[in-house]
């Protein structure tokens, strides 16, 4: 039998995750396996930054990819605070460059691969009780017990059902750069301090025998995506397995294979086509090319935000294939930074055509991290077309210049996104204020006739 830290004494334990569920179900295993000690969700990046800022806490358990801020600068955050607090960063994926940033720049101790056992998790947060403890002096505890930020309180229920928008001043675009966030330099572990490690992931499922070498490289509410290596010619490919409560919804399946044969006719260079949908009972998988890159949710995340002229070109190639999407009558629906890849010779890719299906599920699941960039009219049930994904492509636009996407015009806060009506930045010159305006309005029918309109007119706009 596993002995339990002692709790007297030290301060909350924090959980960040975008997806509400995730945080609140984390929340409640780590209450159950501890009793003594204080265990706070949250699930709104910016009021996570705010109460690490102003907070210490024992141990901070954080997702990486989030919107506004990611993990690893809330981790660091935390760490700047108190260095004694124990941080975990959690991510579907974590390449070598992420690990490296997270231990130099935020100081994180363990990065955890997900899914994880829960048994593993427990394990996890116990040594990282432990370790506080070993780090933080007894007598400064004593003396100044740590003061939690009143609107952390469980009982006053931070943890937000919903997502929320990002409240903080925009950026002046005047100040666009697309130099990386200086890293510190790698230094030993202090005597008596552990070792930054890295947990391994869970098993793969078993997708049958054409596909072998399963590697997790993301996971969410809608599935989860692997790397693999296709047995029939040899090709490494990306497997997408569909959450069960999506897989089992016959109608919903068999509308993105209906996309999905449609995606696999574009012929545009930026595209990453899908090659088939497999139905290997009880899954459904997506298969599709595999980009080995980085995603423009990862640059911005090191940039913030890029200069008009990077983001000129990458809107003029979204806007192409968008077009050429358009004739087929598909539509994208869910264009986001984790829908457009850099590849290895820093090629834009554009991931997720076929999955319009999934655009709809995001706003039935209530999943914060995807609905910013999803039209109203998708919101509210209908399909779609071609000016859905100029909704996307302005509020795409506008996150790469900005580094967030567009505030909230209303007063009271939008509970999803049939209630988001984005406004552009003040700072912004008007010109493109007005360009990007026009692209997201409510209506589809003001918004620009084609994607091809909207590149032109915020070319001319930033006068790139």
């Amino acid at each position: 039998m596993t002995s339990q830290p002692s709790t007297a004494e030290v301060p909350p334990l924090l959980v960040i995750d975008d997806e509400s569920a995730v945080a609140e179900v984390t929340r409640r295993h780590l209450i159950a396996k501890f009793p003594g000690l204080k265990v706070l969700a949250c699930s709104d990046p910016e009021v996570a930054m705010e109460l690490v800022a102003a907070t210490d806490f024992s141990v901070v358990l954080c997702d990486l990819a989030m919107p506004v801020h990611n993990g690893i600068e809330i981790l660091a955050e935390a760490h700047r605070r108190n260095p004694e607090t124990v941080g975990i960063l959690v991510t579907g994926h974590a390449t070598k460059e992420t690990v490296i940033e997270a231990i130099n720049y935020a100081g994180v101790w363990k990065v955890i691969e997900k899914p994880w056992r829960e048994e593993a998790l427990i394990g996890w947060v116990r040594e990282a009780v432990d370790l506080y403890r070993s780090r933080a002096p007894r007598a400064a505890r004593a003396e100044a017990p740590p003061k939690v930020h009143a609107a952390a309180d469980p009982a006053l229920k931070v943890h937000r059902p919903s997502p929320v928008l990002p409240l903080r001043r925009p950026t002046p675009m005047v100040r666009l750069r697309m130099n990386p966030r200086p890293a510190a330099p790698a230094a030993a572990p202090a005597p008596g301090r552990a070792r930054p490690t890295f947990a391994p992931p869970i098993p793969p499922p078993k997708v049958g025998s054409r596909y072998a070498d399963l590697q997790l490289l993301d996971a969410g509410g809608l599935g989860a995506v692997y790397r693999a290596r296709d047995t029939a010619d040899g090709r490494d490919v990306a497997l997408k397995v569909l959450a069960a409560r999506l897989a089992s919804d016959e109608a919903a399946v068999a509308r993105i294979e209906a996309d999905v044969c449609t995606a696999a006719r574009l012929g545009h260079r930026s595209v990453v086509r899908p090659h088939r949908l497999e139905r290997p009972t009880p899954l459904v998988i997506l298969a599709m090319e595999f980009v080995r890159g980085t995603s423009l949710r990862s640059v911005l995340a090191r940039c913030r935000h890029l200069p008009p002229s990077a983001v000129v070109e990458i809107v003029d190639a979204c806007a192409t294939a968008l077009e050429e999407a358009a004739a087929l009558g598909l539509v994208h629906a869910q264009l986001r930074p984790e829908c457009l890849m850099l590849d290895s010779e820093r090629r834009l890719k554009i991931l997720g055509f076929g999955q319009r299906e999934l655009a709809r599920a995001a706003v039935r699941l209530g999943l914060p991290a995807h609905w910013f960039h999803i039209a109203p009219e998708v919101a509210a049930g209908a399909p779609g077309d071609a000016r859905t994904d100029i909704f996307a492509l302005g509020v795409l636009a506008h996150e790469l210049l900005c580094g967030h996407v567009p505030d909230h015009a209303g007063e009271a806060r939008p509970r999803g996104p049939a209630e988001y009506r984005p406004t552009a930045a003040e700072d912004l010159p008007a010109p493109v204020r007005e360009t990007l305006e026009r692209a997201f309005a409510a209506v589809p029918a003001e918004r620009f006739s084609s994607a091809g309109e909207l590149a032109s007119a915020l070319r001319q706009a930033l006068g790139a």
